[in-house]
């Protein structure tokens, strides 16, 4: 917060210029890496107050407030908080204008808040996924003789979170099982490329949440 607030007036409109002229990214790191390339600004100024603003957005949303009575609540909080930070005496009156200009920018930043938002409210939302792959041997009627076959399977494990606790999952394939896991996974990318293709042809934003994007 002490960024957002320490920030000159010529700085601050500076950053108000580069959000709204950045495109909304998934990822609020790049979000902020894309706006101080926009301004004069360093990175870790620009992060650091995106870092701070992208939560009021969310944060507004669940409250289903509006922007004036938000700030309202916010800075009333704020004055009987105790914050470890060297302020100006002003900071009160500095916060509350900023904040009603930052907050008012919902084609840019608040897009990037929704889009986390909409993404990760799921009863279970995937975190990551492993395959294991083993042997199972079929062993004669005499355990001590070697296996005379054996059958390969492969593992799925599921690492998600649910109500907010981190869980797996187990799901046992063999090779078919693994061969129409990828065809269904081939059809689910060429309907994403198909969606692209036809959201290109209008003014909606398509957010990639893959971490080179």
């Amino acid at each position: 917060m002490a960024e957002f607030i320490l920030l000159n007036d010529d700085e601050f409109r500076i950053l108000l210029e580069g959000i709204k002229a950045t495109e909304p990214t998934f990822y609020p790191s790049k979000f902020a890496v894309a706006v101080s390339k926009r301004s004069s600004l360093s990175i870790d100024v620009v992060e650091g107050i995106i870092d701070f603003v992208v939560p009021l957005f969310a944060l507004r949303y669940d409250m289903g407030a509006s922007v004036s009575r938000f700030i309202d609540i916010f800075v009333a909080a704020m004055t009987r908080s105790s914050f470890d930070l060297e302020l100006p005496d002003n900071a009160k009156d500095v916060i509350t204008t900023r904040l009603l200009e930052i907050l008012s920018l919902e084609p840019s930043l608040g897009i990037v808040s929704k889009a986390r938002n909409v993404t990760f409210r799921h009863e279970r939302t995937l975190v990551d996924s492993q395959v294991f792959t083993e042997l199972r041997p079929i062993f004669q009627d005499d355990p001590e003789q070697p296996p005379i076959a054996g059958v390969i399977l492969h593992k799925l494990r599921f690492t998600f979170v649910e109500d907010n606790k981190s869980r797996e999952f187990f799901v046992t394939m063999d090779s078919e099982d693994v061969e129409n896991l990828r065809q269904a996974l081939n059809r689910a990318d060429k309907k994403a490329a198909s969606l692209r293709s036809l959201l290109g042809q209008t003014a909606m934003h398509v957010l990639e949440m893959n971490s080179d994007d």
